[in-house]
C-alpha cells in the first residue's frame, strides 16, 4: 500500500490496498468492539472477493509470524444465518494461564438489498507447521493450532465494486456478552457514516479528559501529539 492513502483519525483508520484493489475502513466504535468496513473496486465477473478471519492474529503481533502464543481457538459459523460466526482465542502470555477472548461477529452491507446471505461458502483452515488443511462447508471447529476461515462472498453480489462491514464484539466473558457489547456499542444507528461521526466525538470527549496549557509549541511542537497518542493508547484494551 501508498503511505499517502492512509487517514487516521480518533477511533478511525483508513488505507488502500493495491493488491487486491480494496479500500480498508477500520472504526474502534467502543473498546469492546469494532466495524471494519470493506470496499473492492474493479471487480470483473471472475472475481470472488473474500475475507480471510485469522483467530490467531494477535499472537503474531506479538511474536512475529510465531503461531505457539496461540494455545487454542475455536470457530462458530450460525447455522441459521451464514453472515455470523463466533469463536474464541486462548493465547499464552499477560496472565498466568493466558487469556481468552471471545468473539461475535456479523456480516452486513448497507448497498445491497438482499443481505440474507453475504457469504457463498465457508472455508475453515488449521495450520500445524507449515502445513494448512482446510475444510470446506464445516460448521464448528476447534483447533490447537493457527485457525483461520475464509468466507467467499456470494457471486451474486459482485458488481464493478462491492462494499461489505464487518461488525465485531469481544469479550472476556463469554460470546453472548461479546455479542451484548456489540449491540451496546451500535446502538440505534448503526449505518456506518453514523458510526463514524459518535466514534470521532465519543473519542475526542474520552481525551480531552485533561487539557495542555501553558506550552510553548516552538520549542517542543510534537509534545501534544505525544501527549495525546498515550491518552488514546491507554484507552485501547478493555
Amino acid at each position: 500500500f501508498n503511505k499517502t492513502t492512509e487517514t487516521a483519525s480518533p477511533g478511525f483508520y483508513s488505507v488502500y490496498l493495491n493488491e487486491p484493489k480494496t479500500k480498508v475502513e477500520l472504526m474502534a466504535i467502543s473498546n469492546l468492539a469494532g466495524v471494519h468496513r470493506y470496499t473492492w473496486d474493479s471487480l470483473t465477473t471472475t472475481t470472488n472477493p473474500a475475507l480471510v478471519i485469522d483467530m490467531c492474529h494477535d499472537s503474531k503481533i506479538h511474536k512475529g509470524e510465531d503461531d505457539t502464543r496461540c494455545l487454542d481457538a475455536s470457530f462458530n459459523i450460525d447455522t441459521a444465518n451464514s453472515n455470523v460466526f463466533t469463536g474464541h482465542v486462548h493465547t499464552k502470555g499477560g496472565l498466568s494461564n493466558g487469556m481468552i477472548l471471545y468473539i461475535y461477529a456479523e456480516l452486513h452491507s448497507e448497498n445491497e438489498k438482499d443481505t440474507s446471505s453475504l457469504v457463498d461458502s465457508w472455508r475453515v483452515c488449521t495450520k500445524d507447521s507449515k502445513t494448512p488443511s482446510c475444510q470446506e462447508d464445516i460448521n464448528t471447529i476447534t483447533a490447537s493450532q493457527r485457525l483461520y476461515s475464509i468466507a467467499h462472498l456470494n457471486k451474486k453480489l459482485t458488481k464493478s465494486s462491492l462494499t461489505v462491514d464487518l461488525r465485531v464484539g469481544i469479550s472476556f466473558i463469554s460470546i453472548d456478552q461479546a455479542k451484548i457489547n456489540l449491540q451496546a456499542a451500535l446502538g440505534s444507528t448503526p449505518d456506518f457514516s453514523s458510526l463514524a461521526t459518535r466514534t470521532k466525538e465519543q473519542w475526542c470527549e474520552t481525551m480531552n479528559f485533561i487539557s495542555i496549557t501553558g506550552l510553548d509549541s516552538t520549542t517542543d511542537p510534537d509534545f501534544t501529539t505525544i501527549f495525546y497518542s498515550a491518552i488514546y493508547r491507554s484507552f485501547m484494551s478493555p
